[in-house]
């Protein structure tokens, strides 16, 4: 019985040890953006920014509002209405006429082997004429300095992509539990403060805000290549980097704000095609190994029940769920999350355990994912993915 508990609780003490030093160096090493200064200059080079929207009528507006008043001389919005339902293109057509600087375009259809999203992209880059590219959520909002910080790093830094990880409003209490265990496991898997060494293969972006350099992403082939990626952001920075750009990631609390998901029910819908597609590589199998092993990391402290003589036990009970608490804590304080769901990571992971078998079952069921109200088989996506996970 001693060797089943140390089985139990052993690897989760060594994986949440090994979580909270990732995480660490996370928060030390990823810069944040509100500490970065402005460039004193008289010009600033022309940025483009891309916004797809499907079906979005009810944040829009707000957001692409939050994207003209930024305290940036030379910009331009290109708002791309991909195929909405509601009244979404109808808003970007009135800011349009209320302001030159913002062009709607309009996607009645959507071309044959192409995913929603990326062809949104490719138009919106279509209509563009920036030295920059500005990829946006159509519910991110900036500061309004925002802008000029980032290029005014690009530039210091010769960065050809630059994404920045959002501040994401909260999702209640049960999904803030499942976020904060995720920002911490991918700060584990991800190494992010790799990402802006041009020695190493590690990416990572988020869709919320993504800044690339038009003459780096000319040296690209372009969307074209990236056309049915399911991780189109992850995507978009392996093929910069493997195009010769340098990139980075920057923490962008109190600068980038977005909503995302307002709800874990939410969550587990929207995130389906996620589990199905990039972690779990199309296999229910696979998706379903990946989950009982989350629902251990969650689950272990039930090892107390285990007869088990000595205080060791207790010990290395107590110090692995120290370290599952604490690497929460840091990973949502440097995402600026509420702190009570840290409190509870296990419950996060359980859930996170639940959405993936919910994938696995949703994805086996309808053959593939539903996004943007397209359903895209598995066959049609399964070898046409570029990121590895």
């Amino acid at each position: 019985m001693d060797l089943v508990f140390l089985i139990v609780v052993g690897a989760p003490l060594v994986l949440f040890a090994a979580a909270l030093g990732a995480t660490v160096l996370g928060v030390m090493r990823v810069t944040a953006l509100r500490h970065l200064p402005i460039d004193s200059r008289a010009e600033w080079p022309r940025v483009s920014i891309v916004v797809p929207a499907c079906d979005e009528e009810a944040g829009v507006e707000a957001a692409l509002r939050s994207l003209l008043t930024q305290r940036y001389p030379n910009v331009q919005v290109v708002a791309v209405d991909d195929r909405s339902s509601d009244g979404t293109g109808t808003i970007m057509d009135r800011l349009a006429r209320e302001d030159a600087r913002l062009s709607a375009v309009h996607v009645e259809t959507l071309p044959e082997g192409w995913l929603g999203k990326l062809n949104a992209l490719h138009r919106g880059v279509e209509q563009s004429d920036g030295e920059w590219l500005l990829f946006a959520d159509a519910d991110a909002h900036l500061g309004p300095d925002t802008l000029r910080k980032c290029i005014s790093h690009a530039d210091a830094e010769r960065i050809d992509f630059l994404s920045v990880v959002p501040h994401i409003a909260s999702a209640g209490f049960l999904g803030d539990t499942v976020f904060n265990v995720v920002t911490s496991t991918l700060c584990l898997m991800m190494l992010p403060w790799r990402i802006k060494d041009p020695n190493r293969r590690t990416i990572g972006a988020t869709g919320a805000f993504m800044l690339v350099r038009r003459s780096g992403f000319a040296r690209t082939p372009g969307f074209a290549w990236l056309k049915l990626e399911v991780a189109d952001d992850f995507g978009l920075c392996l093929m910069i980097k493997t195009h010769g750009g340098r990139c980075d990631l920057l923490n962008g609390r109190e600068e980038v704000k977005i909503a995302w998901y307002s709800s874990l029910g939410e969550i587990a819908s929207k995130m389906q095609k996620n589990f199905f597609a990039i972690t779990g590589r199309f296999s229910p199998a696979k998706i379903v190994g990946q989950a009982a092993v989350t629902a251990w990391l969650g689950l272990f402290p039930l090892a107390a029940l285990l007869p088990v003589q000595g205080s060791w036990p207790r010990a290395m009970l107590g110090t692995a769920m120290g370290l599952q608490v604490l690497s929460g804590l840091v990973a949502g304080r440097w995402a600026a999350r509420p702190v009570l769901p840290s409190l509870f990571p296990g419950v996060g992971l359980v859930l996170l355990a639940w959405m993936m078998v919910r994938a696995a079952v949703v994805g086996r069921r309808i053959g593939g994912i539903r996004w943007r109200g397209v359903l895209y088989p598995t066959a049609l996506l399964k070898n046409r993915q570029r990121v590895k996970v």
